[in-house]
């Protein structure tokens, strides 16, 4: 499992399609929380992500919170 938390800017690194198609084939759960991203970026996870892997919130002090029930839901669903 990658949890990749982004504010939806590009720094450096590997293009998201990469590592998206990458996660895909070695079968790694990605999950992306996205946190205080414009409304463009988050339109963009949604469309680019599949469904069910994207968090969204507005502000990264949401982030604890968010994690916890990220993890209770993760674990539940098993």
């Amino acid at each position: 499992l990658i949890i990749h938390i982004t504010d939806g800017a590009a720094n450096c690194g590997l293009n998201v399609l990469d590592a998206l198609e990458y996660c895909q084939k070695n079968r790694i759960e990605l999950i992306t929380i996205g946190c205080g991203c414009n409304l463009q970026t988050r339109q963009f996870l949604l469309e680019r992500y599949p469904r069910g892997t994207v968090y969204l919130m507005d502000d990264i002090r949401n982030l604890p919170e968010g994690l916890e029930n990220l993890f209770r839901d993760r674990l539940l669903k098993r």
